[in-house]
């Protein structure tokens, strides 16, 4: 009982320190809690962007979690003094070293028992605001809010570990020094930190590896676990330099006499050692959430502005209509009926005739074809050149072997196509007034222009449909 009261006391004597550590885990419990009811809702496998979105919040959530204990750590060690202090007055009235240890462990579970509270009430305000705002961006009516049974039992798991560990640290921290000298480690001063090379480099090489793969990956639906890797690498990265990568950077100038010896850098690269020391995580943190919040809104101007280019891609057209069937003339003739009694002027009308895409990706000049979907970047369609030279108002002329390719992105420069073990004479073509994403879809649209219909089902075997 003695212990638990101690424990108690410790919290409400220093609730300056332990305020903001407190505030700062319920916080991260409440942003964790928001993710995870996110991955957790059912409701998102039956929207068409259901599974674009959990790829995405799988990837914020290793973030959040890598972030969580990580600072959770760092946070820790701000306490360890002031309850060293503590520790130290308890071993001189008598408590021995199993007696510090269970206030150690009652302290942490108290700190885990508030967290878990007010991160749970935190976490469910947070998640139905954000649950609100994802609905609206959606537009989906099928999208239904749920009671996150499983995001609170994995977050209550989650800050268990992370809590199991910092009793495991601090009790090992106990076990390093003997009681009687607590209260000098809690009045030592600080130490000049040590310079660690092979840390330093290991972090860069990290940071370097994390931003390779996420670059070097292509963005189709099973690249997720590349980009997760991407994200532990340069979170782990990060922070590795942020606290030794930059003890080392300032150890290495104030080993060159010429640099550091002047008033200016003198002052600034001892302060900067010391204040690296102690706020190198914090400083890793804050660069790692303003990288997050940056891309973010990158992220959002960029669709907010690309807008009307989503639209025009996908329907170049006001009114495009796709048929398997040759019902295309009936669909016009209601059309131009609508268009009389809304007194709406009709433009050119075009038809044309194309195969169902197939996806696949190009590796230099030769399209590869997936059978998994997810693999996929790029989704190819077939065209005659009499199709085409309908719309476009030209008057080309190809032979068997040649083509002509259209890619919206312009990244196809090859003079040669190789595709289903025929090689064709390729030209690019920067224009095509038709080139429609079919089923409004993630992949890239490709069209390939063939001299006739043989030719254009020898290239993709799939049936003709008409629009």
């Amino acid at each position: 009982m003695i212990h638990i009261r101690l424990a108690w006391h410790g919290i409400i004597h220093h609730r300056q320190q332990f305020g903001p550590f407190l505030l700062a885990s319920t916080v991260l419990m409440a942003v964790n809690f928001t993710f995870f009811a996110v991955l957790n809702n059912t409701g998102l496998k039956t929207i068409e962007m259901g599974e674009a979105i959990r790829s995405v919040t799988t990837i914020g959530t290793v973030f959040t979690i890598i972030l969580s204990a990580i600072f959770m750590l760092y946070a820790n060690n701000f306490l360890n003094k002031q309850r060293n202090q503590d520790l130290s007055i308890y071993s001189m009235l008598g408590l021995r070293l199993h007696d510090l240890r269970f206030i150690v462990i009652i302290e942490q579970m108290i700190l885990w028992l508030l967290t878990i509270v007010m991160g749970i009430i935190a976490g469910t305000t947070f998640f139905r605001l954000s649950f609100l705002l994802l609905k609206h961006l959606l537009g989906s009516n099928t999208l239904v809010e749920q009671l996150p049974v499983r995001a609170i039992v994995s977050c209550c798991i989650l800050f268990s570990v992370i809590f199991c560990c910092l009793i495991i640290y601090n009790i090992y921290q106990l076990y390093q020094v003997k009681p009687i000298q607590l209260m000098r480690q809690s009045q030592a001063t600080e130490k000049a930190p040590k310079n660690r090379w092979l840390m330093s480099w290991f972090g860069l090489a990290l940071l370097g590896t994390g931003y390779a793969i996420s670059v070097m990956t292509k963005p189709n639906l099973s690249a997720i676990l590349q980009f997760m890797l991407a994200v532990v690498l340069v979170t782990v990265g990060t922070y590795i330099l942020f606290i030794m990568g930059s003890i080392t950077l300032l150890k290495y100038l104030k080993s060159r006499p010429h640099f550091y010896y002047r008033p200016n850098h003198f002052i600034a690269v001892s302060g900067m050692l010391f204040r690296m020391k102690q706020n190198g995580a914090s400083l890793a943190s804050i660069c790692l959430l303003c990288a997050s919040i940056l891309v973010t809104m990158v992220a959002s101007v960029s669709l907010f502005v690309g807008e009307g280019q989503l639209i025009k891609q996908w329907n170049p057209l006001d009114i495009m209509t796709l048929s398997q069937s040759d019902t295309l003339l009936q669909h016009e003739q209601q059309i131009v009926h609508l268009g009389r009694q809304h007194d709406i002027k009709i433009g050119n009308i075009y038809q044309a005739s194309m195969t169902t895409p197939i996806i696949g990706d190009f590796s230099g000049n030769q399209y590869i074809s997936h059978t998994n979907i997810s693999k996929g970047v790029s989704q190819l369609s077939t065209m005659t050149l009499a199709d085409y030279n309908q719309i476009q108002g030209t008057k080309l002329k190809l032979k068997d072997d040649e083509v002509l390719v259209y890619t919206q992105a312009d990244d196809f420069h090859q003079q040669t196509l190789k595709i289903n073990g025929h090689t064709y004479h390729s030209q690019t073509i920067a224009h095509f007034k038709l080139a429609a994403n079919y089923g409004h879809s993630i992949f890239k649209p490709i069209f390939i222009i063939t001299a006739n219909q043989q030719v254009a089902q020898t290239i993709n075997p799939q049936k003709m449909v008409a629009r």
